[in-house]
């Protein structure tokens, strides 16, 4: 739980508040049926993304380090009206600022 405090801190302290949840990997949005969505819901998962999982198994692989820092682009809580938002264009330069004190933060401690 080391490195969840260390990053939980790095984002306190740029005023955000973390939220570690559970997240499903899927290769291809168009697996997300409103079925599959259900029950993964039911199961405890808030969060799919398309990425972590794979970079995440190579790092595993390499044997080597590796972190992911989330943030929500678009939504489908109601899976009948899509919400684009924005895509997470408007977070993106505050997630790149986030992720360079993170890895400022984990340097240090190498």
């Amino acid at each position: 739980m080391g490195r969840y405090n260390q990053l939980a801190q790095v984002i306190q302290a740029q005023q955000l508040t973390p939220q570690f949840v559970k997240t499903w990997t899927t290769d291809g949005y168009f697996r997300e049926t409103q079925q599959l969505v259900q029950q993964r819901t039911q199961a405890g998962f808030t969060v799919v993304e398309m990425e972590c999982a794979a970079l995440a198994a190579c790092a595993q692989f390499r044997q080597v380090a590796f972190g992911q820092l989330l943030f929500t682009a678009d939504t489908m809580t109601d899976l009948t009206n899509w919400q684009p938002r924005d895509f997470g264009r408007s977070a993106h330069a505050k997630m790149l600022h986030l992720s360079i004190q993170c890895l400022a933060t984990f340097a240090e401690s190498i």
